[in-house]
Parts: structure tokens; C-alpha cells; sequence
């Protein structure tokens, strides 16, 4: 019955779909209206980084186009801002978004990348008070 319960108050979107970034820019994710979610548990995954960094961040906005975006700050996230390296390949982070606002996207830059390498992010949005996405159970590594 927990399973069940779980996946009645627990929805999952692709954040920032499978793509190849290479060099050094910057690229917005998808929008995310989270009317109804109090807590977004974000999972980033990439492949075999070769060289350079993604380091990704999250916005927020009152407006689905983003027109006045706003970085989230450390008092509205729970876990490490995402980094992935080559020293890492194939890593996997996750980091959460407990402000209000009714709109997030992932932010991701990439350094130097000089081989192309997938990187993907999808967001769980959830209820705090049924605790999929908030406290000791966000992983920490």
C-alpha cells in the first residue's frame, strides 16, 4: 500500500532532457510549474564526462517565460549544488527546491567540455508532509 500511496502525490517530469553539450555555454532547462508541490527533489545524471565540468543551478519565476528569472539561493535548496567532472564519469547528484515560487528550471553550464558527454536531469515534485523529497531521504552523494 505504500508504493501506491507514494506515486498518488508524487510526480516526476524530465527537467532538462538527454543532451550533448559541448564547449563552454549555458542552457536554460524545461519550466516546471509546480502549483500544488512543496518540495522538488531534482536528479542529475551524466555520462562519462572526458573533460571539463556541468555545473548546474536552479531558477525560479513568477512567469512561466522566465522573463524575471531568479537564482535560488542556499536557503531554499536542500542538498549541494550539482557539479559533475571527468573525475567522476557516469556520476549521478541530486539537490531539492523548497521555495514558493510557481515556476523552476534546472540551469546548466558547461566549462570547457571538450568531448561531448549526455547529461539529463528530471525533477520529482512531491508533499512534504508525505516526505518523498525532503530530509533524510534525499541521498547525499
Amino acid at each position: 500500500m505504500a508504493n501506491k500511496e507514494l506515486y498518488t502525490v508524487t510526480k516526476v517530469y524530465a527537467a532538462y532532457p538527454i543532451e550533448r553539450l559541448i564547449g563552454t555555454v549555458v542552457h536554460p532547462g524545461i519550466a516546471i510549474d509546480v502549483f500544488g508541490a512543496e518540495s522538488i527533489h531534482f536528479v542529475g545524471h551524466v555520462d562519462q564526462l572526458t573533460g571539463g565540468t556541468y555545473s548546474v543551478r536552479i531558477q525560479d519565476s513568477d512567469t512561466l517565460d522566465f522573463t524575471v528569472p531568479h537564482e535560488v539561493d542556499a536557503e531554499h535548496t536542500l542538498g549541494s549544488p550539482m557539479l559533475f567532472t571527468s573525475a567522476a564519469p557516469y556520476a549521478v547528484e541530486h539537490m531539492a527546491y523548497l521555495g514558493n515560487r510557481r515556476y523552476v528550471r534546472i540551469v546548466i553550464t558547461a566549462t570547457e567540455v571538450t568531448e561531448p558527454s549526455s547529461i539529463d536531469i528530471i525533477a520529482e515534485l512531491g508533499k512534504k508532509h508525505h516526505n518523498p523529497t525532503e530530509g533524510s531521504n534525499l541521498p547525499t552523494g
